[in-house]
């Protein structure tokens, strides 16, 4: 006898990551479950609806319309299961629950560890599903309802929900070259990577008010922060970073400013949606929040 197979939650989320990767290997590695074993939960699920739900290529895996439809379901199912974990959670007296929360990318590997670990150790049973990504990406999500809150750097003035200031850090001019006058650095190549358009501007700005924007060097265009210091560590060229990321670096450093005197620097708020903060866990990460801002600024 054929043992009957019954989908549940771990089902329904392996669908709906699939659908966002759309791809069988990075799938089964973000779930840590082999391909053959994610591969045989697919056919339980098909043989279990006998529909086929996906049909695999080259380009990855596509939905087929029995695929689309249990998906949409799944998102359904998904959404009032935590709407009513959330309701039961605020009815408790311990803070326990689980927030969805956003980190960008810069945050989440500077400070985040040591954030939350003592978040933690102040609220065990509290679960974090942190995401992290460039903040303009993570806003989206928080625009969406995706996320419960989400630490940004930047201003998003369109933002109607609350918001939290945390701190504003200086950028800064970095290279480990001899330099008399910034005049040399159109010698060196300038390394830079993808920000979103606002510090885009301001640097752009930067540069056009010393002269150095129409006579840079051929540029080196990398995918990360930390990347763009350690090849300024070896001298490669030059790079313009937030202070967050210096505080290994050896080399020349110096805060920005503008022909106006004002200072280039960059702003990290918490943002959260408004109608959660009666929710125990959520109220508790904000008021933690807080005090480590008031920490941090000591």
């Amino acid at each position: 006898m054929d043992e009957v197979y019954f989908m549940d939650d771990k089902d329904y989320e392996l669908l709906l990551l699939l659908s966002k990767t759309n791809n069988i290997t990075h799938t089964a590695e973000q779930l840590y479950i082999s391909q053959s074993t994610l591969s045989k939960r697919i056919r339980n699920i098909e043989k279990e609806l006998s529909s086929e739900l996906l049909i695999r290529s080259r380009q990855g895996v596509h939905f087929t319309p029995a695929g689309e439809i249990i998906l949409k379901h799944a998102k359904a199912i998904m959404q009032h299961k935590n709407q009513m974990t959330r309701e039961i959670d605020s009815l408790k007296d311990i803070v326990s629950g689980t927030i969805k929360l956003g980190v960008s990318v810069n945050f989440a590997h500077y400070k985040l560890p040591q954030f939350l670990k003592n978040f933690k150790t102040q609220y065990p049973l509290v679960a974090t599903h942190i995401n992290t990504n460039q903040s303009r990406d993570l806003y989206k999500l928080l625009l969406k309802n995706s996320l419960d809150a989400a630490i940004l750097r930047g201003d998003f003035q369109d933002w109607t929900g609350n918001k939290l200031f945390l701190y504003r850090e200086r950028i800064c001019l970095i290279y480990n070259s001899e330099i008399q006058n910034l005049s040399e650095l159109n010698n060196l190549p300038y390394i830079t990577r993808e920000t979103d358009i606002n510090m885009e501007h301001a640097v752009i700005r930067w540069l056009n008010e010393n002269n150095l924007s129409q006579n840079i060097k051929s540029d080196i265009t990398v995918d990360g922060i930390q990347t763009v210091v350690n090849m300024v560590k070896e001298n490669l060229g030059w790079a313009i970073v937030p202070e967050i990321c210096l505080e290994n670096f050896n080399g020349t450093i110096r805060p920005l400013f503008f022909n106006d005197g004002m200072p280039l620097e960059r702003s990290t708020y918490l943002l959260y949606q408004p109608n959660l903060k009666e929710l125990p866990q959520i109220n508790a990460f904000i008021q933690f929040m807080a005090e480590w801002k008031e920490a941090f600024h000591e």
